[in-house]
C-alpha cells in the first residue's frame, strides 16, 4: 500500500523543492517504521523466550517434585520424560 509520502511524491513534479522535501520525509518516516517493526520482532522474541523459560522451570519442578516423592516413599515411579 502506498503511504501518503509516497503518493504526494509520485504527484509532485521530480524538480520541485515539494519533491525533495517529500522524499526526505519519506526516508524519515521509513526509517522510523523499520525501527519500531525491529523493536516488535524483539519484544516477540523476548516474549517467546519468556514463556519457554517458564515451562521449562516448570518441568524441572515436577521432575524434582516426583523424584523428591519416589525417594521419600520408596514408589517406584519414573519422573516426568525419564522412561
Amino acid at each position: 500500500p502506498l503511504s501518503l509520502f509516497q503518493v504526494i511524491c509520485q504527484k509532485a513534479p521530480k524538480d520541485s523543492a515539494q519533491y525533495e522535501a517529500c522524499k526526505k520525509a519519506l526516508q524519515s518516516v521509513s526509517k522510523v517504521v523499520r525501527k519500531c517493526n525491529e523493536g516488535a520482532r524483539t519484544m516477540e522474541r523476548t516474549e517467546m523466550m519468556y514463556t519457554i523459560n517458564s515451562q521449562l522451570e516448570f518441568k524441572i519442578k515436577v521432575r524434582r517434585w516426583a523424584w523428591n516423592y519416589a525417594v521419600q516413599y520408596g514408589n517406584s515411579i519414573h519422573p516426568i520424560g525419564a522412561y
